[in-house]
C-alpha cells in the first residue's frame, strides 16, 4: 500500500486561520499569492521530518497531519511528535534513504538542481542511482568528437556524416520517408473523402431533378382537373347555380337554428329535469292536505265506554238480584237501561276504532310527506316548508 497524506488539520498558521481537508490519491491546493500555501508546506515539513536544517522554516501554527500506508492504521504527526517519517523509513525494508525527504517536499519553488537550496546533484545521485551516472555525464571523455563538433543553426542540428552523425542523418532520412508516407496517405484519404462527397452531391442533384419533374407533372394534372371542373361549371345554367347557392345558404341557416334549438333544449332539459316529479309530489301533497282532518281519538271515548259499561253491568246485576222483589215495570226499566248501555258501548267502540284507523293512516301519510320533503331538498337545494313553495318551483320549471 502506498504512503499518502490522508488528512490535514491546522489553525492559526500565518494568514490561515483554520484549514481542514481530506485527500485522495492526487490533490491540488491553490490560491492567490500571500494566502498561506508556503506556510502550509512548512507546517508539513515541521510535522513530518526530524531533520529540518535543509530548510529555512518559520514557526507558529497548531494541528496535525494524518498519513496512511506507514502502518496498519493511519498515523498522526504533529510538530511536537517525537516520532517522525524518517523513523519509519529506517525501520522499514523499502530501502528509502533519509535524504528522500528533500525530494518529497519542494518549498517556495526551490526545484532547481543546485548546491545552495533546491535539489543538489549529490542528492539526486544518492537517491536515483547506485552508480554515479551524473559523474559519467560530467566527464568530457564520454562525449565523442563528432558530437562535440556539432552545432545548432536556425533550429537545425549540423553534424558530420560519420559515426554518431551518420546515425543521426540516417534516422533523419528515415523520419522524412515516414513523413512523406503520412502525407501521401493523408492526401489519398482526403481525395477519397472529397470523391465520396462529389458522388453524394451528384446523387442529391439527380434526386432533386426527379422531384422537380414529379412536381411539374403533379401541377399539370391539377391544372387539367381545374380546367375540367371549370368546363363542367360553365355548362351548368346560371339560374340553377343561383338556386343551389340559395338552398345552400338556407341549409346553413337551418343548421345553425337546429344547433341553437338543440342547445336550448339541452338547457331546458337541465332546468326542468325535476318537473314530472314535482307535479306528482304536488298532487300527492294536495290530496293529503284535503284529507288531513282526522285527529287522534281523545279521552272522552274511554270515559264514555267505562261509564256505559258500568251502567249496563249495574242495571243487569240489579235486575238479576231484585227479580222477585220489584215490580215488572221497574224490571223492564232496568233491563232497558242495561240494553241501552251495551248498545251505546258498541257504537262508541266502533267509532273509536274507525277514528283510530284513520289517524294511523294519516300518520303513515305524514312519513310519506317527510320523504317528499327530503327528496325536494335533495333535488332543488331548498327546504320544503309548505305547498306554495312546491307549487312555485314546479311552475318555474314548467316554463322551460
Amino acid at each position: 500500500m502506498g504512503i499518502r497524506i490522508d488528512k490535514i488539520s491546522v489553525k492559526d498558521l500565518g494568514p490561515i486561520k483554520k484549514f481542514n481537508a481530506s485527500f485522495g490519491t492526487f490533490n491540488l491546493i491553490y490560491s492567490k499569492n500571500e494566502r498561506g500555501k508556503t506556510f502550509l508546506t512548512e507546517f508539513l515539513i515541521r510535522s513530518l521530518f526530524r531533520n529540518k536544517s535543509r530548510w529555512s522554516l518559520r514557526s507558529g501554527g497548531k494541528g496535525k497531519v494524518t498519513l496512511t500506508g506507514l502502518d496498519k492504521t493511519p498515523v498522526d504527526f504533529t510538530i511536537a511528535s517525537p516520532k517522525k517519517l524518517e523513523d519509519y523509513w529506517e525501520k522499514s525494508d523499502r530501502g528509502l534513504p533519509p535524504s528522500m525527504a528533500k525530494l518529497l517536499i519542494v518549498k517556495g519553488g526551490e526545484a532547481g538542481i543546485e548546491d545552495n537550496g533546491g535539489v543538489s546533484k549529490f542528492l539526486i545521485k544518492e537517491v536515483l542511482s547506485g552508480i554515479n551516472i551524473l559523474d559519467k555525464i560530467d566527464s568530457d571523455n564520454n562525449i565523442r568528437a563528432t558530437v562535440k563538433s556539432a552545432a545548432i543553426t536556425s533550429g537545425e542540428i549540423e553534424i558530420s556524416n560519420k559515426g554518431e552523425g551518420k546515425k543521426y542523418h540516417d534516422a533523419r532520412n528515415e523520419l522524412e520517408k515516414i513523413d512523406d508516407l503520412f502525407e501521401e496517405i493523408e492526401s489519398g484519404f482526403s481525395q477519397g473523402i472529397l470523391k465520396t462527397y462529389h458522388m453524394k452531391e451528384k446523387n442529391l442533384l439527380d434526386e432533386l431533378k426527379e422531384l422537380e419533374r414529379a412536381k411539374n407533372h403533379l401541377a399539370y394534372l391539377i391544372s387539367e382537373k381545374i380546367k375540367k371542373l371549370n368546363s363542367e361549371l360553365s355548362g351548368i345554367p346560371y339560374n340553377e347555380i343561383t338556386g343551389i347557392e340559395k338552398e345552400l345558404t338556407l341549409y346553413k341557416r337551418l343548421q345553425n337554428n337546429i344547433r341553437e334549438l338543440e342547445k336550448d333544449l339541452k338547457d331546458s332539459s337541465l332546468k326542468s329535469k325535476d318537473y314530472k316529479w314535482l307535479e306528482s309530489a304536488l298532487s300527492y301533497y294536495r290530496e293529503f292536505l284535503s284529507k288531513a282532518t282526522d285527529r287522534q281519538p281523545g279521552r272522552i271515548f274511554p270515559a264514555l265506554c267505562g261509564l256505559l259499561s258500568a251502567t249496563g253491568i249495574a242495571s243487569l246485576i240489579a235486575a238479576i238480584f231484585l227479580h222477585g222483589g220489584i215490580s215488572s215495570p221497574i224490571m223492564l226499566l232496568l233491563l232497558g237501561i242495561a240494553a241501552f248501555s251495551f248498545l251505546g258501548l258498541a257504537i262508541i267502540l266502533i267509532l273509536y276504532f274507525k277514528k283510530t284507523g284513520s289517524f294511523m293512516k294519516q300518520a303513515a301519510q305524514n312519513d310519506e310527506l317527510k320523504r317528499i320533503g327530503s327528496e325536494f331538498e335533495k333535488r332543488t337545494g331548498k327546504k320544503l316548508t309548505d305547498i306554495s313553495l312546491l307549487e312555485s318551483t314546479m311552475n318555474e320549471q314548467g316554463k322551460h
